[in-house]
């Protein structure tokens, strides 16, 4: 069996999360009422926390009638910048980054407004191919 799970020359499509949205959520809590349509749908309670050193999205679903229940995700969350380094002697050549359907650019010297950049989403597209 070939190791190699991309062919050279292939290319990645990855959703990536950034740390803006968990970071401006960071010990909220949201009332979710159970989905219409949806069998075995239940009342919960949705709390979202942030870990600061480790930048990680603790996303916790808690059923209110049952919170022994509940269960998390633990989310590793990465800036542009940070997953630019990520790719330093790797395989992989950046592409494109986009968020909101915009191009996150590294080659102007304009300043990134967050508060626009990230008001929408958690997470980012980013676009690499394989070096040959």
């Amino acid at each position: 069996m070939d190791k190699e799970w991309l062919k050279p020359g292939g290319m990645v499509l990855m959703d990536v999360y950034h740390p803006w949205g968990p970071i401006m959520n960071h010990q909220k809590e949201w009332h979710l009422d159970p989905l219409d349509d949806v069998p075995g749908s239940v009342e919960m309670i949705e709390r979202c926390t942030f870990d600061v050193i480790r930048s990680r999205w603790i996303d916790e679903w808690i059923p209110v009638l049952h919170p022994e229940n509940a269960l998390y995700q633990s989310i590793r969350c990465y800036s542009p910048a940070d997953f630019k380094l990520l790719l330093l002697d790797t395989k992989f050549e950046l592409q494109s980054m986009v968020i909101d359907d915009q191009n996150i650019s590294y080659e102007t010297i304009e300043l990134c407004n967050p508060n626009e950049m990230f008001k929408h989403d958690y997470n980012y597209l980013v676009h690499l191919i394989q070096k040959t």
